[in-house]
Formats: C-alpha cells, structure tokens, sequence
C-alpha cells in the first residue's frame, strides 16, 4: 500500500513453509540515525528526524488499510493486560512510578479516563532513531513500518523524543542539557511546541505493548 508513497522498503517476495513466513524487501540506504556517526554530531540528524516525520504525515491515508487511533491500540492494551501477555521485565516501572501511579492496572486506567485529542495522520507507530536511515546525513527513508497505520502524530513525536533521549543521553552520554537543546531543535524543525502531557501520555501507553514472545 505504500508503494510510491513514502521512502520505505519495496516488497520483493514473501511465502510461507510450515510454521514459517519469510518476507524479503528492498534494502534502504545509509544508516540508521543512532550510528555512531550520527551520534557524532547530532544537528544533520535531528533535521533529518523531522524530515521523515513529515514524509510520514504527507501520506494521503485513503484506503489506508491499518489502523492505531486510541480507540483501537487502547482496546489492544487492555487485550494485553487483561490476558497476561505483557512482560514485566520489560516495562518501564522507574516512569510509570515516578508519575505517581502503584503499577499498571493504575496505569491503564489513567490512560482509559484521560485519552487525549488526536491529531490524525499516517503514523509509524514506533518511531524510534532504529527505524530513521539516512543517507550522507539526510533522510532516506524508513523501516519496521509493519505496525503503521492511521492514528496520532503525536505518537511518533513522543516516541521519536524517548529515544531520542535514550540514544543522547544513555548510550552516548550527552548531558542533560544537550538532549534538551537538540528536542528543542526538533521542534523548531517540525514548526511545533512541545505538547508534554501528549509526550508522556504516549511513552507510558506504550509500556502495553512489551508483550512476551510465544512462539
């Protein structure tokens, strides 16, 4: 569906033999925006995060065939948590304790009561540096685009603003201070004041989808 679209791997070939699916795509060029190179010196990178965050809202979404609106991915939390499928080794308890709420039962039912206005557009749904290429410091396109669909752009921004956090700050050790002059850069990129209630509301509802693997 989104052939022509949007900067995203071409679909080659797929098939399944037994209990296997084996789906081959196209490769997209450069490297990811948490390389080391891009870690390196961050600027070029974050113009190029909000870059694919635009390519993605300028997706016509007629006919779009998936769906992530908060009626939608709320009912597939409370899917998870009522049938045990969310691993707690996973969870990110530290935040989830720091709002103030005992665990995540507490938790859903904050997210439940409080939903957010939407703002609808083509949505990665995990927009995470991973899933940004770029090619000679300029977006490139995108991957892990399996989960994409219609909902909330604000889920991208607040997913995009998490890892962004964790690549600066924890793993290449950037101050405090440094993270937040470069989300304020992309902002300035996106033309968007940061909405923080949006920002945590989507970071913590994403804690529901660390499910187990099963298989």
């Amino acid at each position: 569906w989104l052939d022509g679209k949007l900067a995203a791997p071409k679909l080659i070939e797929f098939t399944q033999h037994d209990v296997f699916n084996y789906l081959l795509m196209s490769k997209i060029p450069g490297e990811m925006a948490c390389s080391e190179t891009q870690m390196q010196n961050p600027a070029p990178m974050i113009k190029a995060l909000a870059d694919g965050l635009k390519a993605l809202w300028a997706v016509d979404t007629y006919g779009c065939p998936t769906e992530n609106t908060l009626n939608i991915t709320l009912a597939h939390a409370r899917h998870n948590l009522e049938n045990g499928l969310i691993d707690p080794k996973e969870i990110d308890e530290d935040r989830i304790y720091a709002h103030g709420f005992s665990g995540i039962e507490d938790l859903f039912a904050f997210l439940d009561r409080n939903r957010p206005d939407e703002d609808i557009v083509f949505s990665h749904n995990d927009y995470c540096l991973p899933n940004v290429f770029l090619e000679n410091s300029v977006f490139s396109g995108l991957v892990d685009l399996g989960d994409a669909g219609i909902g909330d752009k604000w889920m991208d921004i607040a997913l995009c603003v998490r890892s962004l956090e964790y690549n600066l700050v924890k793993l290449s050790k950037y101050s405090r201070s440094d993270y937040e002059r470069y989300k304020s850069m992309l902002f300035d990129e996106l033309g968007l004041a940061e909405d923080k209630d949006k920002i945590k509301y989507y970071i913590l509802l994403d804690n529901f989808f660390y499910v187990y693997n099963r298989t």
